[in-house]
């Protein structure tokens, strides 16, 4: 699955009193004029809170008579950054009805609601506050659409991405973020016409093959994806993780030597892959693909780092296929150390006992292999047929 793209919404007009903002040329309206009161108001607030007095600096602000967006929004700023929201939301809120233009009050008022979890009343501030800048981050615009789709509201988040995703050089975390909110709203196709579409219009980075992979993945379309993958490998190399699923792929086109070696890969980059589920997987391929000793070979150097006895179990029963018997012995003796739990390693250590002739050592694990359920039957049937069994190996 493709992870979900977050993203944080910093501070993103500085709490300091003298970054006031900016006026863009698409502003509703004139900026009201500030004044000679306002402008010694703000110098005085200005050099208090760089002297960390921040109170005084409030109740310079708040003892100015005249109301002033610009007062407004260094308030709003004082109060957020001691951790009043609701009220710096009421004093960014004002300073945006006194001048509908004025960016900062619009985009500090997109953190605040995002923090209060009002994703939908953020998005509309973050937007304004994009439209009101001389500055035109696209970020912003990226941050609205992640908050409406918090809001629940996809398809207007759908929309933004798309123009973004159409820019020049859209950032990964855009493309990325759309392909996940497609892939929500069971937008298959669409997902793999925007990645193909993106890779056709001179946008081929390794990224995109990944994404398509994914996306192939969810259709179930295995060899597309793997082809896919490939090809991002010859522009990044693999992780651990990304290893292993192509090794995965190559095992369920049928490729065993091919997923051997990228399940090796996988373990050799990254240590928490190598685990009992994967050491054994890898084995089971080794062994599918007819390369036993390569099998053998890794489980030595596997139980050198993870000593399991499901592990050493299944070296012993490769042992015993190819009729190395006294070896197999001591794997079977090694799971049951381990797991003394596990009837099958005294099961399994009888039989090769009895390859060995090791009449007193194989009933002695045949009575061990009777007191669990699962091998007790045919523990016991050999133990009533023991002469019998010593017979045919004579």
């Amino acid at each position: 699955m493709i992870r979900v793209v977050m993203v944080i919404l910093v501070v993103l007009v500085s709490f300091g009193l003298c970054l006031a903002g900016e006026q863009s040329s698409k502003a509703p309206s004139i900026a009201p004029e500030l004044g000679h009161d306002g402008r010694y108001t703000i110098n005085e607030a200005q050099n208090e809170y760089t002297k960390g007095e921040t109170e005084k600096a409030e109740a310079i602000l708040r003892d100015f008579v005249n109301d002033h967006y610009l007062i407004r929004f260094m308030l709003g700023n004082i109060v957020a950054e001691r951790g009043d929201n609701q009220e710096a939301i009421v004093q960014y809120e004002r300073s945006i009805s006194l001048y509908p233009g004025f960016s900062g009050a619009w985009l500090n008022l997109g953190k605040l609601y995002y923090e209060e979890g009002r994703y939908g009343r953020a998005a509309e501030c973050l937007l304004k506050g994009y439209e009101f800048s001389e500055q035109k981050n696209q970020t912003i615009r990226y941050q609205a659409a992640v908050c409406y789709m918090l809001a629940e509201e996809d398809q207007v988040a759908i929309g933004l991405l798309e123009e973004l995703a159409a820019l020049p050089d859209p950032d990964q975390s855009w493309v990325e973020t759309l392909i996940t909110v497609y892939l929500g709203n069971n937008m298959l196709p669409k997902a793999l016409e925007t990645i193909e579409h993106l890779i056709d219009n001179s946008q081929n980075r390794p990224y995109l093959w990944k994404l398509s992979a994914q996306v192939l993945l969810e259709i179930k379309d295995y060899d597309a994806a793997l082809q896919a993958l490939l090809i991002y490998s010859y522009g990044k190399e693999l992780n651990a993780e990304e290893s292993m699923l192509v090794g995965n792929l190559f095992n369920v086109i049928n490729a065993p030597s091919a997923a051997a070696e990228y399940y090796r890969s996988s373990m050799n980059l990254g240590k928490d892959q190598l685990n009992t589920t994967n050491a054994e997987r890898l084995a089971v391929t080794y062994l599918t693909a007819h390369e036993t000793d390569q099998a053998l070979e890794f489980l030595e150097m596997a139980l050198t780092e993870i000593p399991s006895a499901q592990l050493w179990l299944f070296r012993g029963k490769i042992l015993y296929d190819k009729g190395v018997y006294d070896d197999a012995g001591q794997s079977f003796r090694k799971s049951a150390e381990l797991d003394p739990g596990d009837g099958q390693s005294y099961l399994m250590l009888a039989y090769c006992l009895i390859k060995l002739e090791d009449k007193d050592g194989s009933v002695a694990a045949l009575m061990h292999a009777m007191d669990f359920p699962e091998q007790s039957m045919a523990a016991g049937e050999i133990l009533k047929n023991i002469d019998l069994v010593w017979g045919q190996e004579e």
